[in-house]
């Protein structure tokens, strides 16, 4: 058996010609600019929400705290995504910061409604996994793995993908 070795020349040829380009550069700044902005929406908004709220919307201020800066950092990222969409920029890795940003705010707002740690854990794993297939585009081949381990009995198909989809 032949094994290609790579070399380094070969490595550093990639990485300038796909990884070390502007237009990466460029999203990897509207990430950071994202963050930054929403660092400071964050501070402004949840010290606006401190003297605003009441003391009898304790659940609410709770929720605020945990959401706020993901759901806002999700915004701007979707907006920075649909803004490369329009003028046909690359939006690869912006659209890769997006999508986990959106299952961060998921499993953040599924925990304020999920107290067994264990089962928060599960959530968190599906959702993130879920997420990561999607990104690569491994998530209809994967569907397709799971829809193929199936037990037939009569009219009845009973398929991994079935069960994970009535879940």
């Amino acid at each position: 058996m032949v094994v290609n070795m790579i070399s380094s020349n070969d490595a550093l040829i990639f990485l300038k010609t796909n990884v070390f380009v502007v237009s990466n550069f460029v999203q990897l700044m509207g990430v950071v600019f994202g963050f930054i902005t929403t660092f400071i929406l964050n501070f402004l908004l949840k010290n606006f929400l401190k003297t605003r709220l009441s003391n009898g919307l304790g659940q609410v201020k709770k929720a605020a705290g945990i959401l706020l800066f993901p759901l806002l950092w999700a915004f701007i990222e979707w907006i920075i995504v649909a803004t490369s969409q329009e003028f046909h920029w690359d939006f690869g890795f912006s659209s890769f910061a997006a999508k986990f940003i959106t299952a961060w705010v998921l499993v953040r707002g599924l925990s304020l409604f999920i107290y067994d740690l264990g089962l928060k854990r599960v959530v968190s794993v599906f959702v993130y996994t879920f997420t990561g297939l999607s990104i690569l585009g491994l998530l209809s081949p994967m569907a397709a793995i799971l829809e193929g381990v199936a037990l037939n009995i009569g009219d009845l198909h009973i398929s991994l993908f079935s069960i994970l989809r009535e879940l």
